[in-house]
């Protein structure tokens, strides 16, 4: 979370520092360094209200997120490993999807398998964990926070059934504050507001532009902030997000103590599920 993320900046490189005068980045500086989605096609205006979900998965079978960090030359630079899981197994039953995942290990750890249903409203429901070969059960409250964890990783990577109105905003929700309770994003999650639709690998999407800014209590009266804005392929049938692209900037809200003083980070989130 985002606590982590700003702890971890302390033993950023040289390189990566970037002084820059306080405040946060504009929102249409955001946007413009922000990749394009991959689409067959520009997008065309909403024409009338759009039904989103319905389907609670389909034929997917891999999703990944990569963040890099951008230099003050404006190289990109991976800023972790990148986050995957496959879906090994994905069957329909009624209009509920019962699924299983395996993640790609990190920092040579093991592949964490786990299970998930989602169902034709969107809503991810019965997580379970399965402890890798050789590991101990961890103990029943640290199991029950790693299950909600990753039901809120499943979550935010869809939107609930749904019907957008053109020029209508709607709330692409981040439920940080169940993961972390001193992280919080400001209105619930990214306010979007539809561009129309298009096709991504032969599938029909709603595309949306959307923001975010959270917070995280990072002690000593310090608060870390990160805004987001980016372009979001929303797949029709499903509501699942196939592909994001998003630009990033972390820096010190308050900080009287001076716990970060220099902490400004650039960064860019590209996210497929295929």
């Amino acid at each position: 979370m985002l606590r982590l993320l700003a702890a971890a900046l302390l033993f950023a490189t040289p390189a990566l520092a970037q002084p820059a005068p306080t405040g946060p980045e504009p929102d249409a500086s955001l946007l413009r360094r922000t990749p394009a989605l991959s689409l067959a096609a520009p997008p065309k205006p909403l024409a009338a209200p759009l039904s989103i979900g319905g389907a609670g998965w389909g034929p997917f079978k891999r999703l990944c997120v990569t963040r890099h960090l951008i230099q003050p030359d404006g190289k990109e630079v991976l800023e972790t490993e990148p986050s995957c899981f496959t879906v090994t197994s994905a069957k329909p039953q009624g209009t509920t999807w019962q699924l299983e995942m395996l993640s790609d290990p990190l920092r040579g750890g093991p592949r964490i398998a786990f299970a998930a249903t989602r169902d034709a409203a969107g809503v991810v429901a019965n997580v379970s964990i399965t402890p890798p070969e050789g590991a101990a059960t961890p103990p029943p409250a640290m199991l029950a926070r790693l299950q909600n964890i990753f039901r809120i990783m499943l979550e935010v990577h869809g939107l609930r059934a749904t019907t957008i109105a053109p020029n209508a905003h709607f709330l692409l929700p981040l439920q940080l504050a169940e993961a972390d309770p001193d992280t919080t994003a400001e209105g619930g999650g990214f306010a979007c507001s539809p561009s129309g639709t298009a096709t991504l690998r032969t599938r029909p999407v709603l595309v949306a532009t959307c923001r975010a800014t959270a917070r995280t209590n990072l002690g000593d009266e310090a608060v870390g902030r990160v805004d987001i804005v980016g372009h979001f392929a929303i797949d029709t049938e499903t509501g699942l997000i196939l592909q994001h692209r998003y630009s990033s900037f972390l820096f010190m809200e308050k900080d009287p103590k001076k716990v970060m003083p220099n902490l400004r980070w650039r960064g860019i989130s590209r996210q497929d599920l295929e």
